[in-house]
């Protein structure tokens, strides 16, 4: 499965990426929210991991760019899991409310991320076999 990797800290990316390759996901990165749209424009990974605070344009912003996109083309909306050392529970529901399906507070480990990913690639499935 190809996932984009959205965040600016490299050593975030390297770690990350590390992890999602691990667990046998193809990974495609980005430092923000604009050259993500860029990838997921081109590619339209249907998994995305995408930190809360960067520059030029922020994980909530991509978020709302991204519905836009995706409403408008016809395409089908990625499971997106936020990630950010906020940690409150106004910025998660704000985070679910721009349309990511699930929260990651930072610092996160690597089982945390793989159960994370198995629960809503699981949650897709059992979709799936119901319609």
């Amino acid at each position: 499965m190809l996932c984009l990797l959205v965040d600016d800290d490299e050593n975030a990316i390297i770690w990350c990426s590390e992890c999602l390759e691990s667990l046998g996901l193809e990974v495609l990165s980005a430092c923000n929210g604009i050259e993500a749209l860029k990838i997921w424009e081109e590619k339209k990974p249907p998994l995305i991991v995408l930190d809360w605070v960067m520059p030029e344009m922020d994980g909530i912003e991509f978020l709302k760019e991204l519905k836009i996109k995706t409403a408008k083309d016809g395409d089908t909306f990625p499971r997106v899991i936020m990630s950010s050392a906020h940690n409150e529970q106004v910025h998660f529901k704000e985070a679910m409310d721009a349309g990511a399906k699930t929260y990651l507070s930072k610092p996160y480990s690597v089982r945390d991320l793989e159960a994370t990913i198995g629960l809503l690639v699981k949650i897709e499935i059992d979709k799936n076999k119901k319609q």
